[in-house]
């Protein structure tokens, strides 16, 4: 009788030990959540961060370079009427191809004016590259997390939890083996 009592008591603990695990995983589901919301935040800064001032550099030359190409070459097309030029052919030129007539006269001063204010903080294109696929890596490793505890709690539950909606659809549709696979930390290396 006694065995019979103790296996009927647990029994009856079934569903609050099922209510404990699915809470407990819950809180873990809750937390990946965060952290890839976080890790996400970042992404979004690194991406938007602004270039580097080496490439802000060499992207004005490459301005001047293609306004100038772009351009007759001013003071052969105003010294060939002969003489000095008239007011309205240098306005003429001057307002026909603005940056080629700044760069002819002063290119330096021209492209200190074009970098003044520029942020001096920018990343560089290979370090932007390292960091975001080093977050991409990260927020993949915790989908992969995530989606493993959401599929416990389905089959524990036996019901469908809730996905996020920016979840990764090739997550989602991934067998639990490559799931287990990407959320392991030496697949980060």
């Amino acid at each position: 009788m006694r065995s019979v009592s103790k296996a009927m008591a647990a029994v009856r603990s079934i569903p609050s030990r099922l209510a404990a695990l699915v809470s407990a995983e819950q809180s873990q589901i809750e937390a990946l959540r965060s952290r890839i919301g976080e890790l996400a935040e970042q992404r979004r800064e690194v991406d938007a961060a602004p270039p580097s001032m080496a490439e802000i550099e060499a992207r004005a030359d490459e301005l001047i370079d293609s306004c100038l190409d772009r351009a007759p070459p001013f003071f052969d097309l105003i010294g060939a009427r002969g003489g000095l030029p008239s007011a309205g052919l240098i306005a003429d030129a001057a307002a026909r191809h603005p940056i080629a007539w700044a760069a002819t006269l002063d290119r330096e001063s021209l492209r200190r004016a074009m970098l003044r204010g520029q942020p001096d903080d920018g990343i560089d294109a290979a370090d932007r590259a390292a960091r975001l696929a080093r977050l991409d890596d990260e927020i993949m490793q915790l989908c992969a997390a995530e989606e493993l505890l959401l599929r416990e709690v389905d089959a524990a539950s036996g019901g469908h939890t809730r996905r996020r909606r920016d979840a990764p659809p090739a997550v989602l549709v991934a067998p639990t083996d490559e799931l287990q696979r990407a959320a392991s930390p030496a697949h980060m290396n």
